[in-house]
């Protein structure tokens, strides 16, 4: 019985520590899309504004 609980909490400790990794990923993964939103958007005009959505 104690290795039931042993290897239960094993799994939900391996489920949360593969969660986080994910999360630090995508969050690193958006911070990138945001900056380089940023960056295309500084050097456009106004025609490209209301030309390309």
């Amino acid at each position: 019985m104690e290795t039931l609980v042993f290897a239960a909490g094993l799994l939900v400790s391996l489920l949360f520590s593969v969660g986080y990794v994910l999360y630090k990923k995508e969050l690193i993964s958006q911070r990138e899309r945001d900056r380089k939103k940023k960056s295309n958007n500084e050097y456009r005009t106004n025609e490209e504004f209301i030309s390309y959505p």
